[in-house]
């Protein structure tokens, strides 16, 4: 029952955020932006989604080798492909992260929690570094033209920031980590994964490399969009196109539409009027990157047929 409660929810907001993109938006003048695209351009475009994608295959085997889980490049950036197309197209309780949690899932409780905790990690540390980029952003936006939006941001990022140093500082400080695995309360699950947690202090060499592919993932996302604007009105509108997409990917996560669909567009279409993009420019540049994202999807949609659908082990994931 929840289930379909759930669903009727998402398919109406995203019902209704489709509606008003409709009708906000003039779509003769769409479509003369898309007629003059040059192809180079969305070329551009899609090269930089594919470059994201062995990136973030990448990424994900660097965490799984910190907890001596090792798989090959083309298993990794495979199954990463499919769960992207899974993620995007299935209707299905198995989501790509769910996929990809399961080709890595051992039978015994560290395998699992390794499988589970690497794709969290690459979830979450991907989240923080385009915050971080969407913060030094907003602080220069702030400073040099008193921007609305990112005076906005910063008034969130800051009080959420300073909490979770502090919090972090406290468990270390107070050794509270070894107090929550022995108690006898604590979960079995929760146990597994502070255990393992502490293998990251003595693996620093590769956490810097995650942090890094995670900048170079969004560095290949925001010079997508990037081009696309340029293309269109004549200006990068990097900066702006940074901040933006911090906040459109934070949408993104939050489960009140199916797939994303037409909340995060519309999301970079509303933000990125408020730095002088035309609602036109920006729901065509919005299309235009899930258009760009298509080769990936179809990709994964071969590669999923070849292999099958995947069947949940007993416990599931």
């Amino acid at each position: 029952m929840k289930k379909k409660i759930l669903l009727s929810v998402k398919l109406l907001v995203t019902s209704l955020v489709v509606y008003w993109i409709v009708v906000s938006v003039d779509w003769k003048q769409a479509l003369h932006y898309i007629e003059d695209l040059p192809f180079h351009v969305f070329a551009i475009a899609v090269f930089a989604m594919l470059g994201g994608w062995f990136v973030s295959a990448i990424k994900w085997g660097q965490l799984l080798k910190i907890h001596e889980q090792r798989y090959g490049l083309p298993d990794l950036t495979r199954w990463y492909g499919i769960a992207f197309f899974i993620s995007q197209f299935l209707p299905s309780a198995i989501g790509g992260d769910a996929y990809r949690i399961y080709k890595t899932f051992g039978k015994d409780g560290d395998q699992k929690t390794v499988a589970f905790l690497s794709v969290f990690i690459e979830r979450l540390t991907g989240f923080a570094a385009l915050v971080m980029i969407g913060g030094c952003v907003a602080i220069y936006l702030w400073l040099t033209r008193d921007d609305k939006l990112s005076a906005y941001y910063l008034m969130i990022l800051v009080p959420v920031g300073v909490a979770s140093i502090l919090g972090v500082v406290l468990v270390y400080a107070f050794n509270l980590s070894e107090k929550i695995l022995n108690s006898k309360y604590c979960p079995k699950v929760l146990a597994y994964l502070v255990k393992h947690m502490g293998a990251y202090k003595y693996h620093l060499g590769r956490c810097v490399n995650v942090m890094l592919f995670s900048f170079l993932f969004h560095g290949l996302m925001i010079l997508a969009y990037a081009v696309l604007v340029h293309a269109l009105v004549g200006e990068y509108k990097v900066m702006e196109i940074a901040i933006v997409l911090s906040i459109t990917v934070f949408v993104s996560m939050l489960p009140i539409s199916i797939g994303g669909y037409g909340v995060v567009d519309g999301a970079f279409m509303y933000f990125m009027e408020s730095y002088g993009l035309d609602d036109s420019v920006g729901i065509v540049v919005a299309l235009l990157i899930r258009l760009a994202a298509l080769p990936i999807s179809l990709i994964g949609s071969v590669l999923y047929l070849l292999e099958g659908k995947p069947k949940i082990p007993p416990g599931g994931v």
